[in-house]
């Protein structure tokens, strides 16, 4: 039996490192995103900066007055799928991990379609001015998730095994 024949060794798994290697890179980019402004505001006549962490921290009552905020829950979501089919070896995981990043990036993209932003649960807002480094970053992890998952579906290595 040739080299290319043989079986890989016991407990190591091919299939799905790609969307494993790019959803630590999605994570790591998520974590430097929350210590930039996500957003410029605009309050009593002066420029505010919102910044991405309190973004995250008020998404449970986001979740229910920006769809953009079902982004987080969904990227989450997704590389939780990516890690299970990267250890389950299903690929059927790694297409649920996908439509969930592809989802999340579609929801947070919506959030460029805001004019008012919710100040607080007593209901104050203010118009948004200009979206933050710490919002872009957050959709440059979501668009790595899913390359790295498409990526991974289409040429993953376990093609070449």
């Amino acid at each position: 039996m040739s080299e290319a024949d043989s079986e890989p060794e016991a407990g190591f798994n091919r299939l799905g490192l790609i969307s494993i290697y790019t959803s630590a890179v999605s994570l790591a980019v998520f974590s430097v995103s929350l210590v930039f402004p996500a957003f410029a505001y605009e309050s009593n006549g002066r420029i505010e900066n919102f910044p991405a962490i309190a973004c995250l921290l008020w998404m449970p009552i986001a979740l229910f007055a920006y769809p953009s905020a079902w982004g987080n829950p969904l990227l989450f979501f997704s590389w939780a799928m990516a890690l299970r089919g990267f250890t389950s070896q299903q690929q059927k995981w790694r297409v649920v991990a996908l439509v969930s990043a592809v989802l999340a990036s579609c929801l947070g993209l919506s959030f460029l379609n805001e004019k008012t932003v919710l100040l607080s649960t007593a209901g104050n807002t203010a118009p948004i001015i200009s979206s933050g480094l710490g919002f872009w970053l957050w959709i440059i992890a979501m668009l790595i998730q899913i390359t790295g998952l498409v990526l991974d579906l289409v040429c993953g290595w376990d093609r070449y095994a």
